[in-house]
């Protein structure tokens, strides 16, 4: 008779749990994935989404699969193996920088939209997921020597790129010979690759070039992606020529039948925001006043920017616009 009794209590037992909703994340670390997990009574509910991505990464939307019953439950998989910024489906997963994974789901209640009856889950798991690659600028560069005494630069940013580099310039003489004031013809997209053409026996000394040897002449281009600050991104070339009877090998003479047109008068420049703060020499705490003595440091930002490297040049400090004394903290090279 007890064991009867045992058994009825057993059933009874399985059957109060199967009549409540079971809801968990899984974190696989190997795999980098995100999965939630639900089971029960679906039915009840009109939809599940993540929190606010509900057209991307909900059941109605298609990133669900299963009919989240006990054989056969709901899953949501989110793949993070790419980075968060290339998660898929996107479903608004974030990471702290404890390396805790945050994700909530919405069991909405309501096909009226979102009510106080709605259940919300939150993930708490720790997954190291990769860092995307670092978005770097790719260039094409050529250059040629043409009798009697002209180097020539071409350069364009392959396609599907739209933006242009923010200028072209002889190094040290940016004010005289640059893509900016004129020199040169093109923007520097494939589509109208961007031409320098220096004559050293002219225009030589505008444009910095140094004669090295007999007929033989150098110059230094620099390419700047975006305008006001030089990043790891930019390039330098150093294009040298012999304009020897002997040598009059033209390098890169593909360039020399390039398609190009004049720049439009505003052509589209890469936008940048830069931020300079004072920070105390032993945390990142930024300062608004300093205590005479107290050890400081400069810190740089550039912002919303796929640039991976920034240099900063010309840096002074005064008590505010114009006035003194204005110190230098940094030189034009930095």
């Amino acid at each position: 008779m007890d064991f009867i009794y045992c058994i009825i209590l057993f059933l009874c037992f399985i059957k109060i749990n199967r009549s409540q909703d079971i809801a968990f994340f899984r974190c696989n670390n190997d795999t980098k994935t995100l999965q939630f997990v639900f089971y029960g009574q679906p039915d009840k509910f009109y939809d599940f989404y993540a929190e606010n991505k509900g057209s991307t990464c909900g059941y109605r939307s298609g990133a669900f699969v299963g009919t989240g019953s006990f054989s056969d439950a709901f899953i949501l998989t989110i793949n993070l193996s790419q980075g968060l910024q290339a998660q898929s489906p996107d479903c608004g997963v974030t990471q702290s920088s404890d390396n805790t994974v945050s994700l909530v789901v919405v069991a909405q209640s309501s096909c009226a939209g979102p009510s106080s009856t709605d259940q919300r889950y939150v993930s708490s798991c720790r997954m190291v997921i990769p860092s995307p690659a670092p978005n770097v600028i790719k260039g094409n560069a050529s250059y040629a020597c043409i009798a009697p005494s002209t180097i020539q630069l071409t350069y364009f940013r392959p396609a599907p790129e739209q933006i242009p580099p923010a200028d072209v310039y002889a190094i040290g003489n940016k004010t005289t010979c640059s893509k900016s004031i004129g020199t040169g013809y093109g923007q520097g997209l494939e589509s109208s690759p961007y031409v320098m053409r220096i004559d050293a026996s002219t225009s030589g000394t505008s444009c910095g070039v140094l004669n090295t040897g007999p007929s033989v002449y150098s110059v230094v281009v620099y390419v700047q992606q975006y305008p006001t600050v030089l990043t790891s991104e930019d390039s330098a070339y150093t294009l040298t020529c012999n304009f020897t009877a002997a040598s009059m090998v033209i390098i890169g003479s593909q360039i020399l039948s390039a398609t190009v047109s004049p720049p439009p008068v505003s052509p589209p420049q890469r936008t940048t925001a830069a931020s300079l703060s004072v920070v105390s020499g032993s945390s990142s705490s930024g300062l608004r006043t300093i205590v005479v003595g107290e050890q400081i440091r400069l810190v740089a930002q550039l912002l919303d920017s796929p640039a991976v490297g920034l240099r900063i040049i010309s840096c002074n400090a005064s008590p505010g616009p114009g006035l003194l004394p204005v110190i230098q903290v940094l030189n034009s090279s930095g």
